[in-house]
């Protein structure tokens, strides 16, 4: 009997009619997040209801819902899940999933920096800040000294739920729809890059589901700090170079340069794209040196996102003497510095006593920057309940297998480099992913501290780690002794999912 091989089975949805319930979609979305922000009190409706029956029961719903209208819009189709009908079904799961963890989160939980205190120097006072003042703040203090666009988006949409006459505590609350928004776009953002990096619709899918059920994704969409915005703006500037490689029209290099620009408004960090725009740019002023309109693009991009992402810098550089670059410095002498351990301890070995004591990261505990950020991308710097320890480590050790691989992927890619099939694609992911990587490895080098090995300050590593794990697959499609791999690599994939689903529906 011959073997048959999962990927070329995949394939045979690219014949597939194509299914748009779109408007079951939206009006379902449409309904439960009306319901969510404006209509449910948390504080009031949750008095005498069970808290897991009631978040399950939208959960569920919704989900019932939409497999219903998806059956429905595929009727004339015998039923049959068309490609477009499980795109929407990966979505939508992980923009309910994060309503779900957005909803049952309050404002002050699983933050970053954030801070409760509308006169201090967090994030949340920030925001108050532009919701009161519609000013730049006149100091740099704590969480001031960073770019403001987030922070004034967030003050005038507390503004207008002041207006409305909600409750200050609700009008908190409903920053974090806003983060929720963030992230559910950037999963339609990364399919768009998927869609322009991937020729194969089935193998999309896996992408496509590792950023949707991602759990540091999840994560950021309750979290109200800058993190999330700056980080969908990074992902559309990706969108767009991709897109600007393929076809170098004004649009996209205009789009791709706001993106840039807009970026650095939310966080500096955004920059750090920059690097794989100047290299492929130069790849192209190369093979068309003698095309004018090249030159007037370049211009055209420099215009646009050099004043936008440096004006804020160069203020606070006059203003307060603020570097550029700048990062808020932290005491030596805190629990959290790591600095007092070694290189080789930090950067080299791998302390598996450390990883195996608990799943969850510790940032005034841990020391080692990949037992951390392992740990970091499933659960971020927290710790849960006892009641899901189990499920905790079910996760974290799918999570961990999966990022292993990825990593091996790459190495993989790079040995049989010749196989692949648009070097030029994986060469902007790899200059993402290598600049990402280096990046992290000098912030921890310059700010030892166990914050600083966050996995939020490498948050687009993910996309291009799911697109390694896509070329893997595609790569070894005829090589037949890599059947097997690939099937163990679909459970892997798929049990991350799963266990992701799993975890974070159970831990409030």
């Amino acid at each position: 009997m011959s073997e048959t091989n999962p990927q070329l089975e995949m394939n045979n949805l690219e014949n597939e009619e194509t299914a748009l319930f779109s408007p079951y979609v939206y009006i379902t979305m449409g309904i439960i997040f009306f319901w969510l922000i404006l209509i449910i009190d948390p504080a009031e409706a949750l008095n005498n209801i069970s808290r897991y029956l009631f978040y399950f029961s939208i959960f569920i719903s919704a989900i019932i819902t939409l497999f219903v209208a998806s059956f429905y819009s595929n009727y004339k189709s015998n039923l049959k899940l068309s490609y477009q009908t499980m795109v929407y079904m990966i979505i939508i799961l992980g923009v309910l999933l994060r309503l779900f963890y957005t909803y049952y989160t309050p404002y002050w939980v699983r933050q970053h920096d954030v801070g409760t205190e509308i006169d201090g120097y967090g994030h949340l006072s920030y925001i108050y800040h532009f919701a009161t003042t519609f000013e730049l703040p006149a100091y740099n203090s704590g969480q001031f000294y960073h770019p403001p666009l987030h922070h004034f988006i967030s003050g005038m949409f507390i503004r207008l739920f002041s207006l409305l006459g909600y409750t200050t505590e609700r009008t908190y609350e409903s920053l974090q729809y806003l983060t929720c928004f963030y992230s559910s776009l950037a999963i339609f953002i990364s399919y768009n890059i998927f869609e322009n990096l991937c020729s194969n619709k089935g193998l999309r899918l896996i992408c496509l589901l590792l950023v949707s059920l991602n759990p540091t994704f999840i994560i950021l969409s309750g979290s109200i700090n800058n993190d999330m915005l700056s980080i969908l703006f990074f992902l559309i500037c990706l969108s767009y170079l991709i897109k600007w490689y393929n076809e170098s029209t004004y649009k996209n290099i205009i789009i791709m340069a706001l993106a840039l620009g807009l970026g650095m408004m939310a966080k500096l960090s955004v920059v750090m794209i920059a690097p794989v725009i100047a290299a492929v740019f130069l790849y192209k002023l190369i093979k068309n040196y003698n095309n004018f309109n090249i030159y007037k693009q370049f211009l055209i991009f420099g215009i646009i996102s050099i004043p936008l992402g440096m004006w804020h810098s160069l203020l606070y550089l006059y203003r307060f003497k603020q570097p550029l670059g700048y990062v808020l410095p932290l005491d030596p002498a805190s629990d959290i510095y790591t600095g007092n351990y070694s290189f080789f301890d930090r950067f080299i070995f791998y302390p598996i006593g450390e990883f195996i004591n608990s799943p969850y990261a510790f940032p005034f505990e841990d020391y080692n920057l990949w037992g951390y950020v392992v740990k970091c991308f499933t659960f971020g710097e927290y710790t849960f309940a006892e009641n899901v320890l189990f499920q905790s480590w079910i996760l974290l050790i799918f999570s961990a297998l999966l990022m292993l691989s990825s990593v091996a992927c790459v190495f993989y890619l790079i040995f049989y480099y010749g196989f692949i099939k648009n070097k030029a694609f994986f060469n902007i992911m790899l200059g993402i992913w290598t600049t990402q990587i280096i990046s992290f490895v000098y912030f921890n080098i310059k700010y030892p501290f166990g914050c600083t090995m966050d996995t939020r300050y490498i948050t687009p590593a993910i996309i291009c780690g799911a697109y390694f794990i896509y070329l893997f697959f595609e790569t070894s499609a005829n090589i037949k002794r890599q059947l097997l791999i690939n099937k163990l690599f679909y459970v892997l994939i798929l049990g991350f999912g799963i266990s992701s689903i799993w975890f974070y529906m159970l831990i409030f």
